[in-house]
Parts: C-alpha cells; sequence; structure tokens
C-alpha cells in the first residue's frame, strides 16, 4: 500500500495542473487512504440483524447452496469491496433498505467466506459514484472496488474499467432481461453490466378521460392539457431529447451529438402544442417530475408525465389514475428509462467468482421482486415483475419494457441551459423553431455538434 501512495504522490507532484486540480488529487487520494484504512465503511454481513418487518410480498428463495471453491482462495477470506449509490444502501433507511439488508445478511451466511465493504456515494453529479470512480482510476487505481452498482447512462464512460461480462458465468442463471434494459447493458456490442432496479416515464391520466392510445399520431390533439416539467435546463433537455430521433450519432462518452433539423423538429413540436393550448400553463414553472406527480394526486392536473416509481412509491396516490406512454413526435411509443446495474471492475478470477456469487443472488427473480416492492422500483426482470403485484401502471411499464429500443440519449450537461433559453425563446414567440436550433449549434462546443471520427 505504501508504494501505490508513493507513486500517486509523485503522480500528482509532477503532473502539470492548476492548484485547484492538483488540490483535489490530493484531497481525494486521502479520502481514498482513510476509506480502505477504517475499513471502506465495512458491511459485516455476519452482524446484519434480520429483520424487524420482513417486505409484504413476495419472500426470498435460497438458491442451491455454494460450492467451496467458487469463492474460496488459498489465503482464506475474500473481502469484496462494493459502490453504490445512497438509495441501493443496505442500510439505508429509505424504503427497499430493510429488505436488501436482508438479502445481504442471507448471503453472508450462505457464503461465509466472503465479506462485503461497501461504500455509499451520491447518485451523480460532482462527487457522485462515477465522478469518484473515473478519479481514482486515474489517481489511485489500486482504490477502485471489486462491484459496483452504476447508472445505466454512465456506463459508456465507465466501459474502459470494467470486465466484459460475456462467459462470467457458466449458464446465465437469468435469461429474461427486459429488451430496454438489455440493449443500455452493452456498450460497442459488449456486455458490461447486469441491469438490476429500473424506472421508466409514463404518461398518468384520469380514469374520466378516454383511454389513451399506446401512441398518439402526430398533431392529434390531447383530450386536457398536459404537465411536463419544462422549468429548469435539465428537464427542457429531457423533453427535448424525447422528441429527438433515433440513432443520432454519439461522443466517446455515449452522449448524443446535436444535429439543428432534428432539435428545430423538437422544438416546433413543442411550439405547436404551446399554441393549440394543449400544455398545461404550470408546465413553463414546473422543474420536476415529483412536483408534477404532487399537482396530479391533487386534483389540479388530468394528465402529467410521471414515472412508474413516482406511482408504485405513493401509497395513496389518486384514486381512478391509468397510464399510457409518453406521447411523441411521429407517434411512436418510445421507453424513456432510468436504472442501475452491476458491474465487475476486478480482473482476479477469484474475486470475480466471489462477485458473481452476489449478483446472481441479488437477481434471484424473488429477491429482486421482494427488493422492489418495497423501493417501489421496477424489477428488471420478467419473472421478477409478475411476482411485485398489481397497479395501474404495470401493463404499461412491461409494454415499454419490451420494446428493443430506447429513442432518448444523454446530451453534455452544459448544453441543459441553452436548451432551456432556446424552449422560452420559442415558446414565447421570440424566435421560430429554425432560428433557435441554429442558436444553440452556434454557442455550442465543435466537439457537441460534430461526430466523433
Amino acid at each position: 500500500m505504501r508504494e501505490h501512495v508513493q507513486h500517486t504522490a509523485r503522480f500528482i507532484s509532477e503532473c502539470p495542473r492548476s492548484p485547484r486540480v492538483a488540490a483535489w488529487l490530493w484531497l481525494l487520494m486521502v479520502g481514498l487512504l482513510a476509506g480502505s484504512l477504517a475499513g471502506c465503511d465495512a458491511l459485516d454481513l455476519a452482524t446484519l440483524a434480520p429483520t424487524a418487518t420482513r417486505p409484504p410480498a413476495p419472500t426470498a428463495t435460497p438458491l442451491p447452496a455454494p460450492t467451496a471453491e467458487a469463492v474460496v482462495t488459498d489465503t482464506g477470506t475474500i473481502t469484496l469491496s462494493v459502490w453504490y449509490p445512497e438509495h441501493l444502501d443496505p442500510l439505508s433507511d429509505l424504503p427497499g433498505g430493510a429488505a436488501l439488508a436482508e438479502q445481504y445478511r442471507a448471503f453472508g451466511e450462505m457464503y461465509p467466506d466472503v465479506r462485503i465493504a461497501g461504500r455509499r456515494f451520491k447518485a451523480s453529479g460532482p462527487g457522485g459514484l462515477l465522478d469518484y470512480l473515473l478519479a481514482t482510476s486515474k489517481v489511485l487505481p489500486v482504490g477502485l472496488p471489486d462491484l459496483v452498482l452504476l447508472d445505466l447512462r454512465d456506463l459508456p464512460q465507465a466501459a474502459a474499467l470494467l470486465q466484459p461480462l460475456d462467459g462470467l458465468w457458466e449458464s446465465e442463471p437469468w435469461g429474461d432481461y427486459y429488451p430496454a434494459a438489455a440493449r443500455q447493458s452493452r456498450v460497442e456490442g459488449r456486455l458490461l453490466a447486469v441491469p438490476y432496479e429500473l424506472d421508466i416515464r409514463l404518461l398518468a391520466y384520469d380514469a374520466k378521460l378516454a383511454e389513451m392510445p399506446a401512441a398518439w399520431p402526430d398533431g392529434e390533439a390531447w383530450p386536457a392539457p398536459y404537465l411536463l416539467p419544462l422549468g429548469s435546463p435539465e428537464a427542457a433537455a429531457q423533453a427535448l431529447l424525447l422528441q429527438y430521433p433515433e440513432g443520432g450519432d454519439l461522443d466517446e462518452a455515449g452522449r448524443l451529438v446535436l444535429d439543428e433539423g432534428a432539435l428545430a423538429a423538437a422544438l416546433e413540436y413543442y411550439r405547436a402544442r404551446h399554441e393549440q393550448e394543449l400544455l398545461h400553463t404550470a408546465a413553463l414553472t414546473t422543474t420536476n417530475l415529483a412536483d408534477c406527480w404532487e399537482l396530479f394526486v391533487g386534483g389540479k392536473v388530468d394528465l402529467t408525465e410521471t414515472t412508474a416509481h413516482l406511482v408504485l412509491a405513493d401509497e395513496k396516490g389518486r384514486a381512478g389514475v391509468r397510464c399510457a406512454p409518453l406521447p411523441t413526435r411521429g407517434g411512436i411509443a418510445a421507453p424513456v428509462l432510468d436504472g442501475w446495474a452491476w458491474a465487475v471492475l476486478t480482473g482476479d478470477d477469484y474475486r470475480q467468482q466471489a462477485a458473481s456469487a452476489l449478483i446472481s443472488w441479488l437477481m434471484d427473480e424473488d429477491n429482486l421482486a421482494a427488493r422492489c416492492v418495497a423501493s417501489g422500483y421496477l424489477p428488471s426482470r420478467q419473472g421478477a415483475l409478475a411476482l411485485i403485484g398489481d397497479s395501474p401502471c404495470l401493463p404499461t411499464c412491461e409494454l415499454l419494457l419490451g420494446l428493443e429500443s430506447t429513442s432518448v440519449g444523454s446530451l453534455d450537461a452544459a448544453l441543459a441551459p441553452l436548451l432551456l433559453a432556446a424552449l422560452q425563446d420559442v415558446l414565447a414567440g421570440n424566435q421560430s423553431s429554425a432560428q433557435a436550433a441554429a442558436a444553440v449549434l452556434a454557442a455550442a462546443t465543435p466537439r457537441q455538434v460534430q461526430p466523433p471520427e
């Protein structure tokens, strides 16, 4: 360990960086060392107490007894380093934490020679899990975990650090991933992650309205003013991406490269709806889907964009709610998918076997369903979804998850304010859709508007 620290110190001192960056690197190294010396917030499976109350249904079913040679090395116990976001911390008091803690405890009983050293991170943004993972790989590679739960959207940026999973299991213990999630778990044809817990965007509406079609033909009027968040840079970017055509060029980090014509068409879609008074007046000031759902539950809106998690996790909700796919330009139903997936970083054979044993246990359909019942998220497996009960949103979720492709990518975060300004100008009548799209591309960097060679 001392040699790694000395090597890292030389790397930082010799690398020509600004004082601010150098200070960040020193802090990162110190933080990693402190985490290593403190056991990385070790999660002691042997001492996790059984939960006082179990998830409503179903209960977990044990896997076949493990073979000793699958996880035991000549040196004895393996300590498996696992990084995860806050909401997937088994010690969290958030819904689903207790169910996950019970599953980790049961895994510890099955595999007494495998210990888990867990570390919790912010889900995204500066100082978040991906940010820390990439920084650690450059400054102190020895500090990288064996196993990580990554946002599916972050896989392209982390791909160089991840081990291909093809062949890790002689016979894959699950083969019923939903296609929408399975596609996002591959980067350049390589399987780099196991989709775990998902969320998907939906249209929620009051039952008094006519039943919504699976997809809205372009130009057809909605039966009530439609609420979606357009009041923040991130929300505006997501709304425009939903109307962006599939198959655009991606940069080296897997982000969509802007196209002037496609952006103008997406802006025009919302301009026409606004002119027809089909967008709810609160759309321009609402910044997130949680606020949309609150307005819907309060009876102030009859037609809103939401997510499966908001519907499933709200015990009271709204009586008579129905769900449908989001309306899109051209009337093509498209899954707007968020989710988290297991990815392996260690190249050591024994550690990979231990990691695969943990993934297999948590991906068991009963275990996965039990976690999702408690957390209010969607499982990535069809067999697990069939076990989580009944909800008005589940048929629509299953329809969307079964689609082969996703139409929504991600954009460079620096573009979001430009897209918000463009959308506001178009809806206010200050610019045409074509003018606003041209202004965005003029302000963007060459990398954001030109596909990689």
